[in-house]
């Protein structure tokens, strides 16, 4: 006879993400996000935060569903979080619906400010905002990596580059930290046939990671470059003058 397990099975909740799709994409949302319903593991990966049914984050709202405090500031990036309470648990004599799931937004991207009762969350987005309101956006994906694209690409501070040897773009309040490949939408006016814009995560190598040729001299060329970062940035280096690098999107790490 087959003897039966004398240890229970456990399986890690292994930082997992489903569902809770961040959208916004309307006029009519320009001061609201709204989370489709999921579930996910906390940050610590002790626990999981359900959000039954889909929710909407107000920028004029405090706590669950709303800024984790102060007011709406201005061209920022927010960090986008699920919480949750622990002691929201069937079976421990707490309601169900005492604190249920829900979101919030926060400017610091370690440990937002949880309303009362809640004691768990876990980043599954960000957005950035404008004047008072959160800049349109559309996120593509339901797991723990997420593409996130901009209705109207963010300028940098490269906007009539020309350097011929390798300098620092800084994507500082455009994307998370830990976004690791970002699309970049590029102009520049090559001085010849065949010169080119060169994007690097390192520097490291004439050709950086994401490379555009112009064909005409004096004509500008666009085109949108996904090209690896980090924390600090990127680099680039072009053969042409007029360089103007914006970002279009990028893919995100939850």
């Amino acid at each position: 006879m087959a003897q039966l397990p004398q240890v229970p099975v456990v399986n890690a909740g292994l930082l997992y993400v489903n569902g809770l799709t961040l959208s916004n994409n309307v006029a009519a949302s320009a001061t609201k996000i709204d989370v489709a319903a999921g579930a996910c593991r906390n940050s610590t990966n002790v626990n999981d935060i359900l959000i039954a049914d889909a929710v909407s984050i107000s920028t004029g709202s405090r706590g669950a569903n709303g800024l984790d405090f102060g007011v709406i500031a201005n061209n920022s990036l927010y960090a986008v979080y699920a919480i949750g309470s622990s002691a929201n648990q069937i079976g421990n004599g707490q309601p169900v619906s005492a604190f249920p799931g829900a979101a919030m937004l926060s400017l610091n991207f370690v440990t937002p400010v949880l309303p009362a009762g809640y004691d768990m969350f876990r980043r599954i987005g960000a957005v950035r905002t404008g004047i008072a309101t959160v800049l349109n956006f559309f996120q593509v994906g339901s797991g723990a990596e997420r593409h996130m694209y901009y209705d109207v690409a963010l300028p940098t501070a490269i906007v009539a580059g020309d350097s011929a040897a390798y300098a620092a773009v800084a994507l500082t309040g455009l994307v998370p930290s830990i976004a690791t490949d970002v699309d970049f939408l590029t102009v520049f006016t090559p001085t010849a046939g065949g010169d080119t814009v060169n994007l690097s995560v390192s520097g490291v190598g004439a050709v950086g990671q994401a490379v555009m040729s112009g064909s005409v001299a004096a004509v500008a060329k666009t085109g949108v470059l996904r090209c690896p970062a980090t924390a600090a940035g990127i680099l680039y280096k072009v053969t042409g003058t007029a360089t103007a690098i914006s970002v279009a999107g990028y893919v995100d790490q939850l």
